[in-house]
């Protein structure tokens, strides 16, 4: 590897490819032969490690001599190093905010990690090889389980039940997506009253997913069409529609839709496109409808809707529906994250937290 006089360059290049690293720790030179194998019980051991250096320099300070992106890229990597500094408690929450550390976390929230956590993965198998990695290691935007939250941190819960209610969402979601499920099964399962004890949700369905298809859009939605018609503010003629579309408008006196033009051409407001299977318009409109359904069934007693946020729904179906699953885990003593509002979650900055960790096959 080439020297380099500038330390900071040299550990902004490793961070950025520690998405492509084999453990995802911005040393790009580790490979997934350094951890240990597993042990009878599942369990999948990880050695105690450090936080990048970087954090023990000072914080970078704008330069104008220096161009504003690479100042924003050193500083957003030296917040990662302390980020993880933070996390593996080299160095207090408050001292770290004294030096120029930025977070959503705060004193009021940040908590010494509990013996046992549990998170939802859909991606098992290359959680168990590299470790749990945030959005940020892994160069995704938009997650691919239940997205949202900060992309530089992995989220956690303490609460068994609750791991459990998102594995059954994210593993019915897969489902649904792949056809394996469908729009009628959710149908049924509302009018049923399916995972609430017999109490029906269907009212409530209709009237979430109103919201994103309008009145008068999911019988249009159920017949084939996209809800959002085409239109234009003068009309246009019943030539110019799409022979596959679905006319938008009022009926006339002549009980048809539209109206005549003085050129003897009927007119309409507009119309409704027909779907395409498989587009990313169908596939937006089916996923809000699986969310809506997840949102109805709680309010009616059913498991939590643990609110698909940002998430992936196209690549969430590419997964493997085997790699869908509940990681235990045993954080290292001293190892520390902050705790949100719900679910009790916790969210920690960096995967060496993590002392061990096994599956727990089918939700168990």
């Amino acid at each position: 590897m080439a020297r380099t006089s500038d330390p900071h360059s040299a550990t902004v290049k490793a961070w950025q490819t520690r998405a492509r690293s084999g453990d995802g720790s911005g040393n790009a030179n580790q490979s997934r032969g350094d951890w240990t194998k597993n042990d009878d019980d599942g369990w999948r051991e990880f050695s105690k490690e450090k936080a990048t250096t970087l954090w023990k320099d000072p914080k970078p300070e704008f330069n104008e001599a220096v161009p504003f992106a690479e100042y924003s890229k050193r500083d957003r990597v030296w917040q990662a190093s302390m980020a993880e500094a933070v996390s593996l408690g080299e160095i207090s929450f408050d001292e770290a905010y004294a030096r120029g550390f930025s977070s959503n976390a705060n004193k009021d929230n940040v908590i010494d990690l509990p013996p046992k956590l549990y998170h939802v993965t859909t991606a098992a198998e290359a959680v168990m090889h590299e470790g749990l990695k945030s959005r940020d290691e892994l160069g995704q935007e938009s997650g691919v389980g239940l997205g949202g939250g900060d992309t530089n941190t992995v989220s956690f819960t303490t609460d068994p039940k609750v791991a459990k209610d998102i594995y059954q969402a994210v593993s019915e979601a897969h489902d649904f997506l792949n056809g394996e499920t469908t729009v009628a099964d959710l149908d049924a399962a509302a009018k049923g009253g399916k995972g609430t004890g017999g109490k029906p949700y269907t009212d409530d369905v209709n009237r979430f997913f109103k919201i994103h298809v309008g009145e008068e859009g999911q019988a249009v939605w159920r017949e084939g069409y996209d809800p959002e018609p085409v239109r234009k503010v003068m009309g246009m003629k019943i030539t110019d529609v799409p022979k596959d579309a679905k006319l938008a408008g009022s009926v006339g006196d002549d009980g048809e839709i539209g109206w005549m033009g003085g050129d003897g051409i009927r007119r309409v407001s507009g119309y409704y496109q027909k779907l395409v299977p498989g587009s990313d318009r169908d596939l937006t409109l089916k996923w809000n409808y699986f969310r809506v359904n997840l949102t109805a069934r709680e309010q009616a007693g059913g498991p939590i809707d643990p609110l698909f946020f940002s998430s992936d729904p196209g690549a969430l179906a590419r997964q493997r529906r085997s790699d869908i699953q509940i990681i235990e885990v045993e954080p290292h003593p001293g190892t520390r994250g902050f705790r949100e509002s719900g679910l009790g979650e916790i969210r920690v900055f960096t995967r060496k937290v993590v002392k061990r960790q096994r599956i727990l096959r089918g939700g168990a």
